[in-house]
């Protein structure tokens, strides 16, 4: 068991003791792009860093994390690298950054993990996950997180960030209407702002979801459908309309089920898209999943949504027919 401790020197400084800090643990479960990302920035600050990692376990044993970052200075540093979650020590802090498709590992797998102080933060794309997990452990231990990070994986153990390292986090309460930061949240959005991101606490989880799902109902699955990259469907004018109006109609349904979205932010959204028009030829990870024929997060993504939105009497048919749509391909494709 990986537990917080005090070490105190065995010398004086200037008539003082010296006393070294506590390390805190963490454990990344999914060491992919945003993954071995937040371990390499977590670890250079000084935490205790674990990572559960797949198809690239032996380079990364071997060799360590490689992150080129946007100045393109290459940063090479040692993890402890385990192949199997239940080799993994338990840990102060669990990032969840599998893919939401992954999450049925986690049920006879994440308690092993925890300690009695320990914290699961969900970093993952959709909505509704953290009640799915809370199902299996104690609430009070899950905080959900949304990123807005532009990184990839170019090679075994080797991560490119492009730009951007914001994130928000949230606690997780059963009572939706639950507005308040805990003391855990503001600790985990501490200890990020440490390891040099723009991180920020924030009080409602759903409506931190919703935004991240507004950004991604529209081009996600289209971006499938229509075999385009993100500057093509925003400079088409004909699927800019379709993304356009998902948009819209995501926000009625965030605003009608509870979540505190802006007035301005379909215009905040637009200037979003904006920029992206201007950006070199590059896919959604949805499509990348597509084409590298992996399973698409179309349960936590798609079918959550629209099931919020029927539990509140209100019905998304643009994002109904998107998901729809997305079933048959996936089908056909497998």
């Amino acid at each position: 068991m990986v537990k917080s401790c005090w070490f105190i020197t065995d010398y004086l400084w200037w008539g003082k003791l010296l006393v070294t800090k506590p390390t805190k643990s963490y454990a990344i479960i999914g060491t992919g792009a945003i993954g071995g990302y937040c371990a390499v920035k977590l670890q250079q600050a000084g935490f205790d860093v674990h990572c559960l990692v797949n198809r690239d376990y032996e380079f990364v044993k071997q060799n360590g994390l490689n992150l080129i970052e946007t100045d393109n200075k290459k940063i090479t540093i040692p993890v402890k690298a385990y192949d199997d979650i239940k080799k993994m020590p338990s840990c102060d802090v669990i990032l969840i950054t599998l893919k939401s498709t992954a999450n049925h590992i986690l049920k006879n797998s994440l308690g092993h993990l925890l300690h009695k102080n320990s914290i699961v933060c969900v970093i993952q794309n959709g909505i509704s996950i953290e009640s799915e997990i809370a199902e299996f452990i104690d609430p009070a231990k899950i905080i959900g997180a949304s990123s807005l990070l532009k990184v990839t994986k170019i090679s075994p153990g080797v991560i490119k960030h492009y730009e951007l390292n914001q994130f928000e986090w949230a606690q997780y309460y059963r009572d939706e209407t639950h507005k308040e930061i805990s003391l855990a949240v503001q600790q985990i959005s501490n200890d990020f702002k440490t390891a040099g991101f723009n991180s920020t606490a924030t009080s409602h989880l759903p409506t931190l979801r919703w935004k991240k799902l507004i950004a991604n109902l529209p081009t996600s699955g289209l971006s499938i459908i229509l075999n385009a990259s993100l500057s093509e469907l925003i400079n088409n004018p004909s699927s800019f309309e379709i993304i356009k109006s998902i948009t819209r109609e995501a926000i009625s349904a965030a605003k009608y089920c509870g979540s505190d979205i802006p007035d301005d932010f379909y215009d905040f959204r637009m200037q979003v898209f904006a920029k992206l028009a201007k950006t070199t030829k590059t896919n959604s990870s949805m499509k990348d999943d597509f084409d590298a024929g992996n399973k698409l997060e179309l349960h936590a993504i798609y079918e959550n949504a629209i099931n919020i939105a029927k539990k509140n009497q209100i019905t998304m048919p643009l994002t109904k027919m998107l998901y729809l749509q997305l079933l048959y391909l996936e089908a056909k494709q497998r």
